[in-house]
C-alpha cells in the first residue's frame, strides 16, 4: 500500500496507531517506526485521553509537507513448525524441575539480627539479646542458625495442620514456664562463671491454639557438665585446642573447675501457658537421633493432648473461682475485725484522755470541788439556756468568750467536750491574760482587777467557790 506523507499524517491524527496498524497489515510498533523514518509526527497517548474527556489538545504540525510516496508492505507472519510427539516428550524431559526453596515462617523474619544484637557474653554462652518480644529461642551464637532451622521446621509443620504459631498477646494472660536447660538433670546448677548466671527469656510466650486450648512452645539448647581450666586470666574447656597445646610449665599455676556449657543439642518443650495448669512435655535430640526427625511425632502428640489440657484448664477455672470466693470472704471478715478493733481502740483512747484531764485538774487538794454540781448544773440552767437567743445551749457565753459553769459542764459531757475541756486546762498555764480567755479573765476578777499573777492551785481553790452559782463571767 502506498500513501503520501500528508495522507499518513491525517490518518495517524485521526485515530491511534493501534487502530490504524491492523488495517495496513502491520503492527503498531512498525507503523511508529515508519512515521519516525519519514518524519510524520503522531499524537501520543495523552492526546487521546484528553480527547476522550472532552478537553482541548494540540496536534503536532507536519514539517515540510511534500508529495513523497511511502510504500507500506504488510508483514506476513511466519508459520511455526509443528513439533512431533517425540520432540515434545524430549523437551519435557530436558526441563529441569525447580528446586524446592525452604519456606520461612513469618514469625522468624528478622529474628536472627535481633538475637545477634546481644549483651556481652563469654565464649560458648547463651545469647542475651536486648529485644524481649521475640520467639522463644535460646541458643549460643555458634548454634544459632541450627536453632532457627529447627524452629522454622516446627512452626511450618504446625501451620500445615492449621495451627498458627504466634507470640501471645498481653490481654490473653498467658505465662511462660521455666525451661530447664540441663541435658542430664542434676541437683546443682553451675551455669555461668560464678554458677549463678541468668539465661535470657522472652517477655511473652510463643503459643499456638488447638481450637481454644493454648499450648506454649520453647526451643532451647541444652547444657552439659564440662571441666574448665583457668589459664591466662580466663576459663577454657579442658578438651579445647588452646589447653591441649599449652606447655606443662604453663599449667603449673592453673586449676580446674566444673561448669555447665551449651552442648549444641536442642530440646523442644511444650507446656500449658495458663496459670495454675501444671502440664509440660519435652523432646530432646541425642547424638544418634536429630531433633528434625522428631517433628512429625511432636505434631501428632500435641494434637492428641487437646482433651487432656481442656480438662485440666476446666478444673483450674473451678479451683480459681473457689479461691477467689475464699479470698473475698476472708477480706470481709478482716474488715469487720478491723472495724471492731478501731471502735474499741477509739473508746479506750477517749476514756484514757478524759481520765487524764480529770487527773490534771484534780492535782490540787481541793480540785475535786471544781466539778461540784456537775449533776445538777444542767438542770439548774435549763430554763436559762432555752430562753437564750437562737436556742443556744450555752446561754451565758457572750461575745467576749465568757462561759458559765453550766455550759462548761455541758461541753465536757458533749461529744466534743474532751477537746473543749483540754482547751480550758491549757488556759490554766497561759501568761497572756487575754480578755477572751476564761481563766485569765477569772484570774483578774479574783485578784481584784490587778495584773498580779496567782498560783494555779490557789486559783482553782478560789474559783470553785462560785462554780455552783454560775459565776464564770
Amino acid at each position: 500500500m502506498q500513501l503520501t506523507r500528508l495522507e499518513l499524517y491525517k490518518r495517524v491524527c485521526d485515530r491511534p496507531l493501534s487502530k490504524i496498524a491492523p488495517e495496513l497489515g502491520i503492527s503498531g510498533t512498525a507503523l511508529a517506526a515508519i512515521c519516525k523514518r519519514y518524519q510524520v509526527p503522531y499524537p501520543g497517548s495523552g492526546y487521546w485521553t484528553r480527547m476522550s474527556l472532552g478537553l482541548p489538545a494540540e496536534l503536532p504540525a507536519l514539517p515540510e509537507p511534500s508529495d513523497e510516496t511511502i510504500e507500506i508492505t504488510p508483514s506476513a507472519p511466519k508459520p511455526r513448525p509443528k513439533r512431533t510427539p517425540q520432540e515434545g516428550s524430549a523437551r519435557k524431559t530436558r526441563r529441569a524441575a525447580k528446586p524446592n526453596r525452604p519456606a520461612h515462617h513469618p514469625l522468624l523474619f528478622g529474628v536472627e539480627e535481633h538475637l545477634r544484637k546481644t549483651r556481652d557474653v563469654k565464649d560458648s554462652e547463651f545469647l542475651r539479646p536486648y529485644k524481649r518480644i521475640l520467639p522463644d529461642l535460646i541458643s549460643s551464637e555458634t548454634a544459632l542458625l541450627r536453632a532457627l532451622s529447627i524452629a522454622n521446621d516446627l512452626y511450618l509443620a504446625l501451620d500445615k495442620h492449621g495451627y498458627h504459631v504466634q507470640i501471645a498477646q498481653v490481654a490473653d494472660g498467658l505465662h511462660r514456664t521455666h525451661v530447664k536447660e540441663q541435658e542430664v538433670e542434676r541437683k546443682d546448677r553451675k551455669y555461668g562463671r560464678y554458677h549463678s548466671g541468668s539465661i535470657w527469656a522472652p517477655d511473652r510466650p510463643t503459643v499456638f491454639y488447638i481450637d481454644t486450648v493454648p499450648i506454649g512452645l520453647a526451643v532451647t539448647e541444652m547444657t552439659e557438665r564440662v571441666t574448665m581450666r583457668y589459664l591466662n586470666g580466663d576459663y577454657h574447656r579442658e578438651d579445647s585446642r588452646f589447653i591441649r597445646s599449652a606447655k606443662s610449665w604453663q599449667l603449673t599455676h592453673s586449676w580446674t573447675t566444673e561448669q555447665d556449657m551449651p552442648c549444641g543439642r536442642f530440646r523442644v518443650v511444650a507446656y500449658s501457658p495458663k496459670k495454675g495448669v501444671d502440664w509440660s512435655v519435652s523432646w530432646q535430640e541425642t547424638e544418634q537421633e536429630a531433633l528434625g526427625t522428631l517433628i512429625p511425632k511432636i505434631v501428632e502428640t500435641l494434637k492428641a493432648t487437646k482433651d487432656n489440657l481442656q480438662r485440666l484448664m476446666g478444673a483450674e477455672d473451678v479451683a480459681e473461682a473457689k479461691r477467689k470466693k475464699e479470698r473475698e470472704e476472708w477480706w470481709e471478715r478482716y474488715e469487720r475485725q478491723e472495724d471492731a478493733r478501731k471502735t474499741a481502740q477509739a473508746l479506750a483512747d477517749s476514756r484514757q484522755q478524759l481520765c487524764g484531764n480529770y487527773r490534771e485538774v484534780g492535782k490540787g487538794s481541793d480540785g475535786r470541788a471544781l466539778f461540784h454540781g456537775c449533776g445538777r448544773a444542767p438542770e439548774m440552767h435549763e430554763g436559762r439556756a432555752s430562753a437564750a437567743p437562737g436556742g443556744a445551749t450555752e446561754a451565758r457565753e457572750g461575745n467576749d468568750g465568757k462561759l458559765g459553769s453550766a455550759g462548761f459542764h455541758r461541753k465536757l459531757g458533749s461529744p466534743g467536750g474532751e477537746a473543749s475541756f483540754k482547751v480550758h486546762l491549757d488556759s490554766f498555764g497561759c501568761r497572756h491574760r487575754g480578755a477572751r480567755c476564761v481563766f485569765c479573765y477569772r484570774r483578774r476578777t479574783l485578784s481584784g482587777g490587778s495584773k498580779a499573777t496567782i498560783s494555779k492551785t490557789n486559783f482553782v481553790r478560789r474559783a470553785t467557790v462560785d462554780l455552783g452559782n454560775d459565776s464564770f463571767g
